[in-house]
């Protein structure tokens, strides 16, 4: 590595110490300038990305961990880049890519990260919902559930294997799995989405159709969540 880049590396590296991300972007930029090899290229790209992340850019940081992997596909610098990479994929509605490169990064997070392990099944799982892979969803979700982290992420794992059963039309798992979620801790997405998700079952036609339970869910969304759009959903399914 020649001295002019090493020189920028560190005056950089200074400046993001201080907190001055915007002066440690401009200087990793400078070196990207200078004639670098695609590793040290893609390393570079990886660093303004992490720059944006502690400003708080995350579509910026997305666009640069991009190039990172494009001046070099091969590119490797621990498993956290390929996991964070995976989430802000997710995020930005990337499905495909997520699941690509959360596939890379979950056998290779060392076992006493089980959180991490946890959460990329979880995301996995959360990845082939939307693009309507509902039974890989399921595996998924079950791999993770298999992970005793101690975490309050069970009721995000039993609302997404409450989602696919849904998705395979086996309405009566799907309740099951509902109601698990309400005897775990949860927040608010996840109490505003099974609220949504027990009203919609019961309010289905034929042995699960619970009319006096499916208003008693829609009126908890409607008193909790004033403002959601699934009671827009609702309201469209109740008028079909």
């Amino acid at each position: 590595m020649e001295e002019k880049l090493l020189n920028l590396l560190n005056e950089a590296h200074l400046a993001e110490e201080s907190k001055d991300y915007d002066k440690a972007i401009k200087l990793y930029e400078e070196a990207l300038r200078l004639s670098v090899p695609n590793d040290d290229k893609a390393m570079l790209f990886e660093f303004i990305g992490q720059c944006y992340e502690k400003q708080g850019r995350e579509r910026l940081a997305f666009k640069n961990f991009s190039k990172a992997f494009a001046s070099n596909p091969e590119y490797e610098n621990g498993w956290y880049l390929f996991y964070r990479y995976a989430q802000l994929a997710y995020k930005f509605r990337k499905f495909d890519l997520s699941i690509e490169y959360l596939d890379k990064v979950v056998y290779k997070i060392p076992s006493d990260y089980q959180n991490y392990i946890q959460y990329s099944r979880r995301l996995l799982g959360n990845n082939f919902l939307e693009i309507e892979q509902y039974k890989i969803a399921l595996s998924e979700f079950k791999e993770a559930l298999k992970i005793d982290t101690n975490s309050h992420w069970k009721s995000h794992i039993y609302l997404g294997i409450a989602h696919a059963y849904f998705g395979l039309n086996k309405i009566d798992k799907s309740i099951k799995f509902a109601l698990k979620t309400l005897k775990e801790e949860y927040d608010e997405v996840v109490e505003e989405r099974i609220y949504f998700l027990l009203a919609f079952c019961y309010g289905k036609k034929g042995i699960h159709c619970d009319t006096e339970k499916e208003l008693y869910y829609t009126e908890k969304l409607q008193k909790e969540f004033p403002d959601s759009a699934y009671l827009r959903e609702l309201k469209m399914v109740n008028f079909t």
